[in-house]
This record gives structure tokens, C-alpha cells and sequence, in this order.
């Protein structure tokens, strides 16, 4: 019976969220040993929005916020460079549509290098934060009419080997 609370309460969680569970699992098993070992030449961030929106991309930041207890939260920003743009074709399903997409793949900038290994550092010092989460600063280049929302999904790899793991699914966002 306990497992199938548990299992009905992660598929309700998981279902209200557009932070998949495997995500949440994921960032909340890191530990100092996995942050320190990040290389900065293979992290990757990748936006994908539909049409008719589209990204601008310059000036698109990977941000780290994290804090310890008793303390004020320190940001991180990251300087992203653009790898590679696509458009991703409408698709049609039998359960639901997908529009026409555009996905962004970006790596952090040879600038903001520096940066990040100063983070590791910190790190490092004072040991696993309380809190942290990471999210992505980016801009529109094209908006959608006014009340017509934007789906996001907003994934990040740490590690060339590893797969992007999502830190926002299928957001829902409205444009003013």
C-alpha cells in the first residue's frame, strides 16, 4: 500500500512540475565530489521554444545561485557561446502535436572559464551549499502575439558524456 501512495504521489508531483523527478534526483545527489569535477569545456545548456518565438543568442548567461546556512545567497553567471541552432519540424502524434520548434545549444564561453573554476574553488572551501540551483538567462529575439504562451524546455549537461537532463520540461510561459 505504501508503494502505491508513493507511486501515485510521484506521478502527481511529476505530472503539477515541470521539473521532471529524474532531475530533481539528480541535482539533489550531487556532492562536492561531483561539482569539483565538472569541466567547464564540456558543459552544455540547450533552450527549445516554438514558434513563433525565437531566442536571441547573445547574451544568454548560465547562472549558479547557491547559499549557506545563515548566509546571503552568491550568484554565479556564466557566459554562453552558441554551438549550434536547428528547427525542429512539427510532428503529429496519436495522443498530441508537437509545433515547430527551434533548439539552442550552448557551451560556456572560453571567458567565463575563469569563472567557473573560481566557483569550483569556493566550493571546494566552504563544501556543499545548503541550497543551490542552477537556471539559464536568455532573451527573445521574436515574440509571440500577446496572450499566445511560449512552451520551454531548458536542459543542461555537465559532462560530455553524460545525456542533458531537464531543468525546466514543457514550462509554460506568457508573453506580455
Amino acid at each position: 500500500m505504501k508503494l502505491l501512495q508513493l507511486l501515485f504521489f510521484s506521478v502527481m508531483l511529476s505530472s503539477c512540475s515541470s521539473v521532471p523527478i529524474s532531475s530533481m534526483v539528480k541535482l539533489a545527489s550531487f556532492d562536492e565530489k561531483d561539482l569539483v569535477n565538472i569541466n567547464p569545456n564540456q558543459v552544455r545548456t540547450r533552450i527549445t521554444i516554438n514558434e513563433p518565438a525565437e531566442l536571441q543568442t547573445r547574451d544568454v548567461k548560465l547562472a549558479l545561485r547557491f547559499g549557506y546556512d545563515g548566509e546571503e545567497e552568491t550568484e554565479y553567471q556564466f557566459i554562453l557561446d552558441l554551438l549550434n541552432n536547428k528547427t525542429l519540424k512539427e510532428s503529429k502524434g496519436f495522443f498530441s502535436n508537437s509545433p515547430k520548434r527551434h533548439q539552442y545549444e550552448f557551451k560556456i564561453a572560453v571567458a567565463s572559464i575563469a569563472e567557473f573554476k573560481k566557483y569550483q574553488r569556493e566550493f571546494l572551501k566552504y563544501g556543499k551549499p545548503e541550497k543551490y540551483h542552477w537556471t539559464v538567462y536568455y532573451y527573445l529575439k521574436k515574440r509571440p502575439e500577446e496572450g499566445e504562451p511560449i512552451n520551454l524546455d531548458l536542459e543542461l549537461k555537465l559532462a560530455e558524456a553524460d545525456d542533458y537532463f531537464y531543468l525546466l520540461k514543457s514550462a509554460e510561459m506568457d508573453v506580455e
